[in-house]
């Protein structure tokens, strides 16, 4: 699938919002905020007053959500992509992609990580969204008529969909982590965990925070039978989660 029907399936500004709040308490939840082992990071933007990002990175794969005063930009990179920076195949991708940054408002430039040395990025998709659009928009281009067939041979064209698929339709049987949690300032790998009967489903307890209900002992000991509630109390701080708002509808 490519970009320009994954920003179909986007959801909007204040909901993925949401939806990013509750994959970063997931993550803080099952370990410590250990750079290197997690996979979802939310926190304040360096890039906007008062903004929010959220990060994923695991194994060769990345992206970035920039809630930035003036809009919102995602972007990031699949190894599997065959539409990326990088990508000796595509020739003319090379030409494409610096048309393609063109194309991203100003407002929002700041947002994007910096660039290599050779000033070059290592992209497979970027799309945006400002306060005034209706929907999400991505750069547009056009596929040389000599590759056009080659280019359709290929499902995982900018691997947008897959690897936006948590901010899309995240599955609650099926959401990516780092596979393991962190224990007293260490690391277990999901083989080495006693995990204990709450008498919540893990996928229950996934559904519970992606609406933003407030946290119980049960929620997150399912989660990380190591941790409980006390213990992240400065993670909800840190995230904004709203543990005393009203309950909310399970998305």
């Amino acid at each position: 699938m490519h970009v320009f029907e994954t920003v179909k399936r986007m959801p909007d500004v204040p909901s993925l919002l949401d939806r990013c709040r509750g994959l970063g308490m997931i993550e803080r939840i099952l370990q410590p905020p250990w750079p290197d082992e997690h996979a979802y990071a939310f926190e304040r933007a360096e890039c906007a007053h008062d903004g929010w990002s959220l990060t994923m990175r695991r194994q060769e794969r990345y992206f970035t959500v920039h809630f930035h005063e003036t809009g919102v930009l995602v972007y990031g990179w699949d190894t599997d992509a065959e539409f990326t920076w990088y990508d000796d195949m595509w020739d003319w991708g090379l030409g494409i992609w610096p048309e393609i940054m063109t194309q991203i408002p100003e407002e929002l430039s700041p947002c994007l990580g910096a660039a290599d040395e050779d000033g070059d990025w290592l992209l497979s998709v970027v799309m945006w969204r400002l306060p005034e659009d209706s929907a999400w928009r991505t750069g547009e281009y056009e596929i040389p008529a000599d590759q056009q067939e080659a280019a359709t041979q290929y499902d995982n064209w900018d691997c947008s969909s897959t690897l936006l698929a948590d901010l899309i339709d995240p599955s609650p049987s099926h959401i990516e982590w780092s596979g393991g949690l962190g224990v007293g300032g260490k690391y277990l790998k999901s083989s080495e965990i006693e995990w204990v009967e709450t008498g919540l489903s893990k996928e229950d307890t996934i559904r519970h925070i992606l609406a933003l209900r407030p946290l119980t002992e049960q929620v997150v000991r399912t989660l990380n039978p190591y941790r409980g509630l006390a213990d992240v109390t400065d993670d909800i701080a840190a995230v904004d989660y709203p543990q005393h708002d009203p309950q909310r509808p399970t998305p």
